[in-house]
């Protein structure tokens, strides 16, 4: 008898698995409701205004994120990440400290 290659309870377990990953992304990159977050362009030419945007929404720069073009502001997710959407910049959870300096 031929075994199947995938099996139903096979699948479920890979379908588990993924949702478990899944679940601690977001818990680890879902920004806070206060406090500071890094702004990341994803959209191409994104960043250019990405700054003023941000400032408009009434976030404070703290200083460059890790990543490229990526900002690290202090402020309100409500205010913030709804305006800097619309412009193609997510807002995720910044709970390091700005790179070089220490904790």
């Amino acid at each position: 008898m031929v075994r199947a290659l995938f099996s139903f309870s096979g699948m479920m377990i890979a379908f588990q698995l993924v949702a478990i990953v899944a679940s601690l992304a977001v818990i680890l990159l879902y920004p806070p409701r206060q406090g500071q977050m890094m702004l990341v362009p994803v959209w191409p030419g994104a960043e250019r205004e990405m700054a003023a945007h941000a400032i408009d929404a009434g976030a404070l720069l703290v200083a460059r994120g890790p990543l490229p073009h990526s900002l690290i502001v202090s402020g309100a997710r409500a205010a913030i990440a709804p305006a800097l959407l619309r412009t193609g910049v997510l807002t995720l959870a910044s709970s390091v400290a700005p790179c070089g300096s220490r904790t």
